[in-house]
């Protein structure tokens, strides 16, 4: 839907787990997008034909590939690679030619900042490392960057996900994590919370 209004356009009908997946926009005007069994796909922000970016590698045991991430240049994405029910490692692909390369093993890629740092889950923990923007490789040991970031799991056979963004200037946006007992209360001006009724967990 255009950020001025109207009604929605359908681009791409019945993706395989698209909840799970996400998709990013490009600056030529395509979505990039995975699936829970497929290669990551691209489509026109105009609808027509879905094209393949990345094909899995069954031979290596590639399960999917998903959860895209576009570098500032916007001349490539990194991605989860998914092997088996556990493994998974983050790659890079060139929206140009389609080569991929490895970038860091047991993670999930969350932010590429033009700072020349890249944001990535490992463990239940936000990690961030120099990157190099060009090439595309991180050039440093990594660090903590919030702690409790609040997870979200975005299906049963996702695993919970950091709810985090950053802006083009480097401010970084995030929801703590906060106890996950339902309660319910009012909410003043100032922010304050007051519980009301039953007792949290019950509601």
């Amino acid at each position: 839907i255009a950020l001025a209004g109207g009604n929605p356009v359908t681009l791409v009908e019945q993706i395989n787990g698209s909840g799970s997946s996400f998709g990013v926009w490009t600056a030529q005007g395509a979505m990039v997008f995975g699936t829970l069994s497929s290669g990551l796909r691209r489509v026109s922000a105009e609808g027509g034909a879905v094209t393949e970016l990345t094909t899995l590698d069954v031979a290596n045991r590639e399960a999917s590939h998903s959860f895209p991430v576009l570098t500032p240049s916007g001349r490539a994405v990194l991605f989860v690679v998914r092997t088996g029910s556990l493994g998974l490692r983050t790659e890079a692909v060139m929206l140009d030619t389609g080569a991929r390369r490895q970038v860091v093993e047991n993670a999930r890629p969350l932010l590429v900042l033009s700072s020349g740092h890249l944001a990535f889950e490992r463990d239940d923990q936000v990690l961030v490392a120099p990157f190099d923007l060009d090439g595309l490789a991180v050039t440093g040991a990594a660090v903590p960057l919030v702690d409790a970031v609040r997870r979200s799991a975005t299906s049963v056979t996702s695993a919970p996900t950091a709810e985090l963004a950053a802006s083009k200037s480097g401010t970084l946006a995030y929801v703590p994590a906060i106890d996950a007992a339902s309660a319910l209360g009012l909410v003043g001006p100032e922010g304050t919370f007051e519980t009301l009724g039953p007792p949290p967990g019950d509601v």
